[in-house]
């Protein structure tokens, strides 16, 4: 079973620090940037997060550099502290146990299905987005909105049979990932402006 958010990039280190401080589980992040969650789920936020890791057809890539522009598929990009790159719908070969019977005994044949998962991407300049979490005094939570939004997005795709491309893009889901109930709340959301952020930059 797939059950994989991956936390990678020159800053995943800190992205993994203040993931860890979101949340009631206890996270561990492996050398490859592989993040798994054991403990009980204390409150929805934290059930939102578990979801995200333990899901088996949804891999959510999180790319966390220092450097706030980045290139993606060829273009180059600015986030203010994450970046719904979208996501792309994929098949791969599972290995299935077949239980034949036989007249005198039962073999067991191992042989593969086809299974659709869906790859997330997502960007994230740490040091940025916890400018969201001091405006809103909710340290970490806005780096597990920007791993719930690519999770989010990535079941969309998955049940509606189409990839999405990243945000500001025609037909992008990014909104509709942004906004669910399966996000976790981005600090800040509709009330934090540029001025805001500029503020904070300033006095860190």
């Amino acid at each position: 079973m797939l059950e994989e958010v991956y936390l990678t990039g020159d800053d995943a280190q800190e992205a993994f620090r203040q993931l860890q401080t979101s949340t009631n589980l206890t996270l561990t992040m492996a050398a490859n940037g592989k993040v798994d969650a054991t403990g009980n789920a204390e409150d929805t936020d934290d059930q939102k997060l578990l979801t995200a890791i333990n899901d088996k057809n949804v891999i959510v890539n999180i790319t966390a550099n220092k450097n706030s522009k980045f290139d993606f598929n060829g273009k180059p990009y600015q986030t203010q502290g994450g970046s719904f790159l979208g996501n792309k719908i994929k098949e791969r070969d599972v290995l299935v146990e077949e239980l034949g019977v036989g007249p005198k005994e039962a073999n067991l044949a191992e042989k593969t299905i086809k299974e659709t998962i869906v790859e997330a991407n997502q960007f994230v300049c740490p040091n940025l987005l916890e400018d969201f979490d001091i405006f809103a005094g909710t340290y970490g939570k806005a780096i597990e909105h920007e791993v719930t939004e690519a999770f989010t997005g990535g079941v969309i795709a998955l049940k509606s049979g189409k990839a999405s491309p990243s945000a500001n893009f025609p037909n992008s889901t990014y909104v509709k990932a942004h906004e669910a109930k399966t996000t976790v709340k981005q600090p800040g959301d509709g009330i934090i402006t540029q001025d805001d952020l500029n503020k904070i930059r300033t006095t860190k």
